[in-house]
């Protein structure tokens, strides 16, 4: 589905005119993707902000799973369901008035705390469970061979929780990758994302540029999904 979706994506980001009831485009051009590669920045805005975010995100929930006890999970994962199920609008205005209120408005450190948020909470929920399932023989076991901490994490705990923890980054970034009300509203026009730039063109007439777009909103977070189902596969070799 997600290939027939993107395929025609393409054809329509590719087609000069395109007519009901023509079956095909009367005619292809590169126009649309011409406008990107010359005017690329809020592609590459939105790339650099939904992996920074994703790995932030990351190394906050580690360091919070490390350093605090399970019981106030409970805490974190409640603002995190409150945060997810308020509407879209009511969370960005009250990111807003945070950010109002810290002078953050129309800064980049505004725009990357309006994506690290939403993709901090989805990876919370995500990655709470394996971790804190994680089995602490192995800990006892590291202990044994007179493994320090840091050793154990690196050697040992991190790796067997390889999967989960790429599978929540990839979510954190797909998450933040596709922010838009709360970044329209703490961007302040200042800065433009792909996100924002989509939605602008939804308004407008130029559907090949909008198909272009399209495309590029639903390719990276594809790749990070592939590229955690790679990465998060034990390889086991011969020593």
């Amino acid at each position: 589905m997600f290939i027939i979706s993107g395929l025609l994506l393409v054809v329509m980001s590719l087609a000069q005119l395109w007519t009901f009831p023509a079956l095909v485009p009367q005619g292809l051009g590169t126009m649309a993707w011409q406008q990107i590669v010359e005017r690329p920045d809020a592609l590459l805005t939105s790339l650099v902000l939904g992996v920074a975010s994703a790995f932030v995100s990351l190394v906050i929930l580690v360091a919070w799973f490390e350093a605090m006890p399970a019981k106030y999970d409970r805490v974190m994962l409640g603002l995190s369901l409150i945060f997810l199920g308020l509407p879209a609008l009511s969370t960005g205005l009250g990111e807003y008035r945070l950010a109002l209120h810290l002078g953050l408005t129309a800064t980049w450190q505004g725009l990357f705390m309006a994506h690290l948020i939403p993709a901090t909470a989805y990876m919370f929920i995500i990655l709470a469970a394996p971790y804190r399932s994680f089995d602490v023989k192995w800990r006892a076991a590291a202990n044994g061979l007179m493994a320090n901490r840091w050793r154990f994490l690196t050697a040992v705990k991190w790796p067997l929780l390889k999967a989960p923890l790429v599978a929540s980054s990839a979510i954190g970034f797909g998450v933040a990758f596709g922010q838009y009300v709360p970044a329209q509203l703490l961007a302040a026009g200042r800065f433009d994302t792909l996100t924002i730039e989509a939605v602008t063109l939804s308004s407008g007439g130029n559907r090949t540029l909008l198909a272009a777009f399209a495309f590029l909103l639903m390719l990276p977070p594809l790749l990070a999904f592939w590229l955690a189902t790679w990465a998060g596969r034990q390889k086991w070799s011969a020593p």
